[in-house]
């Protein structure tokens, strides 16, 4: 019997998609604020692409507000109206900015009248777009892509110098991808690609290949522009909030790498079905793509004969080598009981090393979680098997009285926990090798803080800043010390407030400074995809999802 999320993958794809595609390009704004060179080039090469992915698609450059308006409503009800499965493309590329008075997001048309404070009167809420695709649309799956928030505007009349995006939240049955962090800007070209912008270039890039998931497009689209930004200052991250079961696969490839239906393989017999699925992997999947696996999974095995499956099983294992029991749930999906999550897929420091360098690792809550103060009737301990076995369960933003707005409810964890190790001995926790789990610096940078309260705080070179806390530092590190990536600081301990108060924990977090401001991100993803380059790849669960842990701790 198929798990809930394999049921629910195939029974979409077992529908018929009705793809609709929307693109608004502004380019040029009369004078009254600066043109921009590629909006135009962007959406025309990405229209061209989807109309060859079966998207019926419309391109709309230089759209004033009445245009915008009824382009988008035109849109939304042909998405309503659709047969089968509705699946949307939407995506603006232009001037963008944040009102800094109300922290509220706009998009510019091309024919605003002024460039002074006035201006958010003439633009558009891009929350009210958010909403309306959402509102009217729950049945389908939409991708919507906000390429904005130029450097080179200025609001005339004020100091205010526009830095990109506030923080919004994700919307149900939607994929929400800004080319920009929150506080962050966009490019409108690179070096590298000097005719797009480098989120339009990236994607272009990724639509070239079949891909088994939005996510994997764009997790990739993501990392390609942080590496065609990478001279630039700031360096362009690219921020994603994701919907949990959005299943969206832009270019499905031809012919599909799923097991060919039951006709077609009784026509060549169970065996022959199986060879062909193997043929087809060098052409149809990339070596990073985690889907591969999955579908031989799914293959039928009682159709094979007792030589047939242990073949298919060693077949299984070359494409499949492991580690890999590494399951994580997907980010946002808390732990139940204990808030509600950021849907944030952006890996936001794709450069680092993961900090725990000699031992397998578990992120989970450890206030929740087994043994955690809100634990405390189920009788469980800190050293339940529970706590040292996959799946990974974000707990970013889990209900804590830490003021923190990007998060949902205005409040959360501002990081995230992670454990190590076999067994305890002191006030360190110790691997395999009895030796003491080592916690390292993720970047280069210079440590900025060392207190007794056991906090580390690292300004990594990139301008990333981090903190870590609950870990016991080696005796060499002092303020102001510069650490190269991967240098040991400390140790997995229970140490707080200098005792040993709390438990064996790893407690990380990731910041963003600007204008002199701390703005806290989500480090989940970026743990993800760096432990996944120490151990390989992983695999994403979503809620409902269940996995039996097999835990590496010791007595």
């Amino acid at each position: 019997m198929l798990d809930g999320g394999v049921a629910a993958r195939l029974e979409a794809e077992m529908v018929p998609e009705t793809r609709i595609a929307l693109l608004i390009g502004n380019k040029s704004y009369g004078g009254i604020i600066p043109p921009l060179d590629n909006p135009i080039n962007d959406i025309d090469s990405i229209a061209a692409k989807l109309r060859v992915l079966d998207f019926d698609t419309t391109v709309l450059p230089d759209a004033t507000f009445r245009d915008t308006d009824r382009a988008i409503k035109q849109y939304v009800r042909k998405l309503r109206e659709a047969e089968g499965r509705p699946v949307g493309f939407f995506w603006y590329t232009g001037h963008g900015l944040m009102d800094p008075r109300t922290h509220t997001n706009y998009l510019i048309p091309t024919d605003i009248t002024t460039s002074g404070p006035a201006i958010f009167d003439e633009s558009i809420g891009l929350e009210q777009i958010l909403d309306l695709l959402s509102r009217d649309n729950q049945n389908a799956a939409q991708i919507v892509a906000f390429d904005a928030s130029r450097p080179n505007l200025t609001i005339e009349g004020t100091d205010f110098v526009p830095v990109g995006f506030a923080a919004t939240h994700a919307r149900a049955g939607m994929v929400v991808l800004f080319a920009s962090s929150p506080g962050r800007p966009a490019y409108d070209e690179s070096q590298a690609a000097p005719d797009h912008s480098p989120l339009a270039f990236a994607l272009l890039e990724g639509l070239e290949r079949p891909s088994p998931h939005h996510a994997m497009l764009l997790t990739l689209a993501i990392e390609r522009v942080v590496e065609l930004t990478k001279k630039r200052s700031p360096v362009q991250q690219p921020h994603l909030l994701v919907s949990p079961m959005v299943e969206i696969r832009l270019n499905r490839g031809d012919p599909s790498p799923r097991v060919p239906p039951p006709a077609a393989a009784d026509e060549k017999g169970a065996s022959g079905a199986m060879t062909a699925v193997i043929r087809e992997v060098p052409s149809q999947h990339q070596p990073r793509d985690p889907s591969l696996p999955e579908i031989l999974r799914e293959f039928d095995l009682t159709r094979l004969s007792e030589g047939e499956r242990s073949q298919f099983k060693e077949l299984l294992a070359k494409v499949d080598p492991g580690p890999s029991s590494f399951t994580y749930y997907a980010p946002g999906l808390l732990l139940p009981g204990s808030g509600v999550g950021l849907r944030d897929m952006t890996n936001h420091a794709p450069d680092i090393v993961f900090p725990i360098s000699n031992a397998e690792a578990y992120v989970n809550s450890q206030l929740y979680g087994a043994g955690g103060r809100f634990d405390s009737a189920n009788g469980r301990g800190q050293f339940d098997s529970a706590n040292y076995a996959y799946p990974w369960r974000d707990n970013f933003c889990e209900l804590r009285s830490f003021a923190i707005s990007v998060c949902p409810q205005g409040r959360g964890h501002q990081g995230v926990d992670i454990r190590a190790g076999l067994r305890p001995v002191g006030d360190v926790m110790v691997n395999r090798d009895n030796e003491p789990v080592e916690i390292v610096a993720v970047e280069e940078g210079v440590i900025t803080t060392l207190t007794k309260n056991t906090t580390v705080t690292l300004r990594g070179s990139s301008g990333r800043e981090w903190r870590y806390i609950a870990m016991k530092p080696v005796q060499s590190l002092a303020r102001g010390a510069r650490v190269r990536k991967g240098q040991l600081l400390g140790y997995m301990s229970n140490l707080m407030g200098g005792g040993p108060q709390t438990t064996f924990h790893l407690h990380i977090e990731l910041r963003t400074i600007v204008d002199g401001k701390a703005h806290f991100l989500s480090p989940y993803m970026a743990l993800v995809r760096a432990y996944e380059r120490r151990f390989g790849p992983g695999r994403m669960l979503q809620e409902g999802e269940l996995q039996i842990g097999v835990s590496t701790l010791r007595r």
